[in-house]
């Protein structure tokens, strides 16, 4: 008996450290507007408060249902133009009026290659979740082999709302535009070499997907289907 209780005990102690499994939303709607969550959103590091910002580019995105239309507005620091990234504040206006304003200091990136097919523009991608609300998908600067930034803000009904704000990396996404799906999939940190066979750190994976209009975040993965 005393055999029995103690394998018991060594499975229970074992379980407890595997890693926990994520699959939840990372941000919910309530009566049509958007309800974040924080564990979700890290803080900006922002130290340009005095410095003089100038544009560097504006977009116009429509909702899906075109009842919608928000300008995307780029911007930089002076004496920036020599560090890492193209921007580093990003305002969303609606009917002429700032609804959101974001701001940091290590900056934001232009898409990578693989993902800029996806986009209609560089710096960004407007992704639909419903007929009336889209994800704007924007990456930072990757620094000293740590994983870029990644910040996802949701357009709804003429609000805008910050939901996601992690270092984490896209590997790929799979997109389909006509029945609005796609999957993020994520990897935590670039992955560098003591030599040729030998890496320094074995990634983990994650996914943010779309399910029936909500973000939902998904891992640790040991691996990952593209």
């Amino acid at each position: 008996m005393k055999t029995i209780i103690y394998t018991l005990l060594l499975l229970c102690l074992f379980a407890c450290k595997l890693p926990t499994q994520t699959n939840e939303a990372i941000f919910k709607y309530d009566n049509g507007e958007i309800v974040t969550k924080p564990e979700y959103i890290n803080p900006f590091y922002f130290e340009y408060q005095d410095v003089k910002s100038y544009p560097v580019e504006s977009f116009t995105i429509f909702s899906k249902n075109n009842e919608h239309s928000y300008s995307v507005k780029l911007s930089n620091y002076q004496g920036t133009e020599g560090d890492g990234g193209y921007y580093r504040s990003i305002d969303v206006e609606y009917k002429n009026k700032n609804i959101l304003s974001l701001k940091q200091s290590d900056g934001w990136d232009k898409l990578q290659k693989h993902v800029r097919p996806l986009a209609s523009n560089d710096y960004f991608l407007a992704l639909p979740l419903t007929d009336s609300s889209t994800a704007l998908v924007f990456v930072g600067y990757p620094y000293n082999s740590q994983p870029e930034l990644l910040t996802i803000v949701i357009l709804n009904k003429g609000e805008a709302t910050l939901v996601f704000n992690k270092e984490i990396m896209i590997r790929s996404i799979k997109y389909d535009k006509a029945n609005l799906s796609f999957v993020m999939n994520l990897q935590d940190y670039p992955v560098e070499y003591l030599d040729v066979d030998t890496p320094c750190y074995t990634p983990k994976f994650f996914k943010i997907l779309l399910d029936k209009g909500i973000l939902k975040f998904e891992g640790p993965y040991n691996t990952i289907e593209e």
